[in-house]
């Protein structure tokens, strides 16, 4: 009788802490470090133009960014906080892919912002662009006129597929074969993937990113569950005891 009386006393005392309010970042420019992150004031290609992820042969290009687009590495803790500000990249490693985030980065042309993640698995990189505008009255440019301008028709070959959750997908193909670039959009967002992995991927790994676009906007808006707030009350107790 005691051990069950102490058992009620440790869960309600845990769903009472896991209910309290958890304070959410009020955009992804607050998460941004105050020394001005990655190449501060200004870096000379987008974010995440580092090898071999994004090539400047044309093959990749962060939508909505510039070449003088300061660009900030966040933490990749940081990802849950992107959860409920409505970014598809922070669900990606919960949905998962067998792949490991390395590097999380953002950036903000003219009210666009694009938020890039960069995940891997051993010699194999996947990189996901995501960009959505930062208020209502800021409209998104079409991903093919953005890509026009930097595709090179003797460095790529480019292809149109419909993939499963029903986006139309524009494949991009670098004819050298060491990589790919997906670009899909959908109303409010648009997502640039790139990866080394075999071409005959690039449809499965556009349709993880879709199929983890529906499944945000499924779990929004973001109250926990009981099971996540008595895991975090159950968390919050046992760090008082130690």
């Amino acid at each position: 009788m005691v051990a069950v009386m102490g058992a009620v006393v440790v869960f309600a005392a845990a769903w009472v802490l896991g209910g309290r309010a958890v304070s959410a970042p009020a955009s992804v420019e607050a998460l941004a470090p105050a020394d001005g992150g990655v190449g501060s004031p200004a870096t000379s290609a987008p974010a995440g133009a580092s090898e071999p992820l994004v090539q400047a042969d044309g093959t990749a290009q962060l939508p909505g960014a510039l070449t003088t687009t300061t660009v900030h590495e966040l933490r990749l803790d940081h990802l849950d906080d992107l959860k409920p500000l409505g970014w598809t990249v922070g669900h990606l490693v919960d949905f998962g892919f067998g792949f490991e985030p390395q590097r999380l980065e953002t950036g903000v042309v003219d009210g666009v912002r694009t938020v890039e993640l960069q995940l891997a698995d051993g010699a194999d990189r996947i990189s996901v662009a995501e960009t959505r505008s930062e208020s209502e009255d800021v409209g998104l440019t079409s991903l093919r006129e953005k890509l026009a301008p930097i595709l090179d028709e003797d460095l790529v070959e480019h292809y149109r597929v419909t993939l499963g959750t029903g986006e139309g997908c524009d494949l991009f193909v670098s004819r050298a074969g060491d990589r790919w670039t997906a670009a899909v959009e959908t109303d409010d967002a648009q997502y640039v993937i790139t990866s080394n992995l075999a071409e005959s991927s690039a449809e499965q790994v556009a349709d993880w990113v879709m199929a983890s676009d529906r499944a945000r906007v499924q779990m929004l808006p973001t109250d926990p569950s009981a099971r996540d707030r008595l895991a975090r009350g159950l968390d919050e107790l046992f760090r008082w005891n130690d």
